[in-house]
């Protein structure tokens, strides 16, 4: 009887013994756990926000598609090549510092923008125009004509302004309808005092123009 006591004492002792080492061992066992948890939740947290990143890119450049106009959709009117501007014609797109790119225009000279209905705009067209800043100190400002057509190029709404060479960007004064319009005609001159001198107009469009 003695030695089944004894045998199940040292049992005992063995099981506790083993129970110490692995304390010893893993002294935060349950603590781990708890990190291996919040782990896992980061991980599932990330890749979740992955994935909604990977959407909203997706969706952006999806929107950058349908504002989008290929160059062939332009059709500049008189643009003559020149050796007295760093772009080398009368008639243009052109990439302005920190403008980006913009529509270029000299007294003379126009451009016909077709395909606007195609143009995915979330609100009404609004062009904006100013004398290019290199030259804005000698120019007493451009006239623009705007006139909107539709798919027969029959003119359904035409503005003139005037552009002021020391004011920054000016907006039309009524933004264009673009379900009302197949085409724009942009038509540059030298302002009230018919003087082209340094008459540099530059158009920011609310969409890119993808150029071959």
């Amino acid at each position: 009887m003695k030695k089944i006591i004894f045998n199940v004492g040292a049992i005992i002792v063995f099981l506790l013994l083993c129970w110490r080492i692995g304390v010893a061992l893993h002294p935060n066992g349950d603590v781990m756990s708890e990190e291996g948890k919040d782990n896992s939740e980061v991980e599932i947290s990330s890749a979740e926000s992955t994935i909604a990143d990977n959407i909203a890119k997706e969706q952006n450049e999806m929107a950058q598609d349908m504002l989008q106009l290929k160059e062939e959709s332009l059709v500049f009117l008189n643009a003559e090549s020149v050796s007295d501007n760093p772009w080398g014609f009368t008639a243009g797109i052109i990439d302005v510092d920190q403008d980006g790119q913009c529509l270029f225009l000299t007294p003379g000279t126009g451009v016909v923008i077709d395909g606007i209905s195609d143009v995915a705009l979330e609100d009404d067209l609004n062009m904006q125009f100013k004398i290019h800043l290199w030259v804005a100190k000698d120019s007493d400002g451009a006239g623009i004509t705007i006139s909107l057509k539709d798919q027969d190029a029959n003119t359904i709404r035409q503005e003139r302004m005037l552009i002021s060479a020391q004011d920054g960007w000016q907006s039309m004064g009524d933004p264009i309808k673009t379900g009302e319009i197949r085409q724009v005609e942009l038509l540059c001159d030298g302002g009230d005092n018919s003087n082209e001198t340094a008459d540099w107009l530059i158009i920011k469009l609310p969409f890119s123009i993808v150029r071959d």
